[in-house]
């Protein structure tokens, strides 16, 4: 994550009242791994539809 992608979320926040450390830690958190996710669908490394339906199936049996 870039500098002025964090300084993008703190620019969101608002200009009045306390910033919450918790909600903008998770924000940050959060974006990160969005960005991580997408990096490794661009790269090809997604598990198909039916293997994530089998792995439900094992977890709920």
């Amino acid at each position: 994550m870039k500098k002025a992608d964090v300084q993008q979320v703190v620019d969101a926040l608002p200009e009045e009242g306390e910033v919450d450390i918790d909600t903008l830690l998770y924000t940050l958190w959060l974006r990160r791994k969005v960005e991580l996710s997408l990096a490794e669908a661009d790269a090809g490394q997604l598990i198909p539809h039916e293997d994530v339906e089998r792995e439900i199936d094992a977890w709920l049996a």
